[in-house]
């Protein structure tokens, strides 16, 4: 067993912070928490999420240390490793990263060393585990008040957090169900408000509208490039140098096996792929078929000839192709997390809808016994990563007759389906690229451009205030805290009522940057704008522009970010007509 005295001692520190200030019954329970057997107990659950389930080792959860990769934050230095929440901009910080960049990993690794900082008691928790019926807040205090095994609730929660004596590690924000994600960026403004000494970490894929509040710095994870590769491959291959330093040399002689490899789940998949078969895929839908085929019935076959017994008598292409029902289905749904009997009948009508008779039960043990890509946990069935249900939730898709495909693009395009299947369609315009673009791309963005009188080739700047800079600003809350005579005033990223268009997150990004970031020339100034008394008073971008000096700023970014749609647009009108060849080289 090591040694964990000196971690012990660090996780005491705050404790007896705690219990210096501390009175009345809070000094209390300080008191008990600062014994070393409640210290050992509260080590013990702390640590326990420092082992996770990988794809390598579906059966046995292992320690983070045994595989991890150091993570690359961008800043304004360039990339840099992140090693603690010390080394972060602000106390309050947005991760921000693609789909399999490693965000829940970082959390964890991240949480391992607050154990061991002697400032603070970190709390990790998956955002999309809180329940629908309870308050962030209220939900935190109680789970830190289970944590500590102190009965004290939120006075104890607020003792902690009013002297920066905890961190909030608030695990995958963009996995929040779509009609909470509000209510959840409200609830962690406010807490960031209430306490402002709190380090406060929330990870998120872009653009999931967290990233928006003035509260929080926005810090990009970095992709892996061809200088990380060899650490990496060494790192999940550490017991065949040899097997990495092949892969190694295979994927950093081409540019584009390497974009393969941007980021660690990327990199792991390549690292099956190849060494099932001992080559490099050539293209991603080529790579995105072998990991299929090897993931889900391939994978045990590496192991020296071994095969486990299958519960169903199925093939492995009939699997295949149930498992693509199954994730369309609960993504359609819109859920990662199905309970078992749920699944079970989901099971059962993804087998029927391709016309397969198996008993679902016994397939869906076969998947999670025989692949890692699905988990059984608490009565649930729960996706190894949502990447994997998104994957073949496209791989479904792609695989449809043409007519039900442009069924399923038309319904794409309406609001808000474009923003449920945002994921699974980018993965389409890889394994799908005719349909996707001439059926969804083309006309959703040029949809966009319409509704942002941007058709144009040189919109005036007139027409792109109007369409945009007046329908977005920002809002503001005034919120009286614990009964206090004194007001806090809040401020919101806010979208008068209209319908949502495509890619106008990204021109609201380009905005937002260029209005707030430290080095805006209105940084500072535009909340002079607000009278300070009307709660919910808004104060619109042009507005702020025109008031701050801001104009051409304005205009810079309104012109960036229309510009980058047009040439995306022209980008997928230009894929249709170069695939509309092969018919006329068909003679079709």
């Amino acid at each position: 067993m090591p040694d964990v005295s000196t971690t012990l001692a660090l996780l005491r520190k705050p404790i007896e912070a705690i219990f210096e200030v501390a009175a009345g019954k809070t000094k209390e329970y300080a008191t008990r928490l600062k014994a070393t057997a409640a210290v050992k107990e509260l080590y013990g659950k702390l640590n326990a999420t420092q082992k996770v389930k990988t794809i390598w080792n579906v059966d046995r959860p292992v320690a983070i240390s045994s595989f991890y990769y150091p993570a690359r934050i961008e800043s304004k230095h360039g990339s840099q490793q992140l090693t603690n929440l010390d080394e972060l901009p602000s106390n309050h910080v947005v991760l921000s990263g693609i789909v399999g960049q490693g965000k829940s990993i970082l959390l964890r690794y991240l949480l391992g060393k607050e154990i061991r900082s002697g400032s603070r008691v970190p709390i990790f928790i998956e955002l999309r585990r809180v329940p629908p019926d309870r308050d962030l807040e209220a939900f935190l205090a109680t789970f830190f008040s289970d944590l500590m095994e102190a009965p004290a609730g939120r006075e104890l929660f607020a003792l902690f957090a009013n002297h920066g004596r905890i961190s909030l590690l608030l695990d995958g924000f963009d996995e929040v169900d779509p009609s909470r994600a509000h209510e959840f960026a409200s609830a962690i403004d406010l807490i960031a408000l209430k306490y402002p000494n709190v380090r406060i970490v929330v990870t998120s894929r872009p653009n999931s509208g967290i990233e928006n509040s003035p509260l929080f710095d926005v810090v990009p994870l970095a992709p892996l490039t061809a200088s990380d590769l060899p650490g990496f491959f060494g790192k999940v291959l550490s017991k065949d140098r040899d097997l990495a330093t092949r892969l190694t040399s295979a994927v950093t002689h081409s540019a584009a096996v390497a974009q393969m490899a941007s980021t660690p789940l990327l990199a792991t998949l390549l690292t099956i792929v190849y060494r099932a078969h001992q080559k490099i895929p050539t293209d991603f839908p080529e790579f995105y078929e072998e990991v299929f085929q090897i993931l889900l019935v391939r994978h045990d076959r590496a192991k020296h000839g071994y095969e486990r017994k299958r519960r169903t008598k199925l093939g492995d292409r009939e699997i295949q192709l149930i498992f693509e029902a199954f994730c369309f289905k609960t993504r359609a749904e819109g859920m990662s997390s199905v309970d078992e009997l749920r699944a079970i009948e989901l099971s059962r009508l993804s087998a029927t809808a391709q016309q397969l008779e198996c008993d679902p039960e016994a397939f869906l043990k076969d998947i999670v016994k025989i692949t890692c890509l699905l988990q059984e946990e608490g009565g649930r069935v729960e996706f190894l990563h949502q990447s994997v249900q998104e994957f073949f939730a496209a791989r479904y898709i792609a695989s449809r007759p043409e007519e039900v495909a442009q069924r399923f693009y038309a319904l794409a395009l309406k609001v808000p389906h474009w923003q449920q299947w945002e994921q699974v369609i980018r993965f389409l315009a890889e394994i799908d690229k005719y349909r996707s673009s001439k059926y969804f791309f083309a006309p959703i963005l040029t949809d966009a451009l319409v509704s942002l009188n941007a058709l144009a080739v040189n919109p005036s700047p007139q027409s792109l205030r109007e369409a945009i800079a007046t329908k977005i600003g920002v809002r503001q809350t005034i919120i009286k805290i614990d009964g206090s005579s004194l007001r806090t005033h809040k401020y919101f990223i806010h979208q008068i009522a209209t319908p949502p268009i495509y890619r106008l997150e990204s021109i609201h990004g380009k905005i937002f940057r260029s209005f707030f970031s430290p080095t805006s020339g209105v940084s500072g100034r535009w909340s002079a704008l607000f009278d300070r008394e009307t709660d919910g008073q808004f104060v619109s971008y042009l507005s702020i522009a025109e008031q701050c000096y801001g104009l051409e700023q304005l205009d810079s970014a309104l012109a960036e970010g229309v510009n980058a749609i047009r040439s995306e647009l022209a980008r997928h009108n230009e894929r249709v007509t170069r695939l509309n060849h092969s018919t006329e080289f068909m003679g079709l």
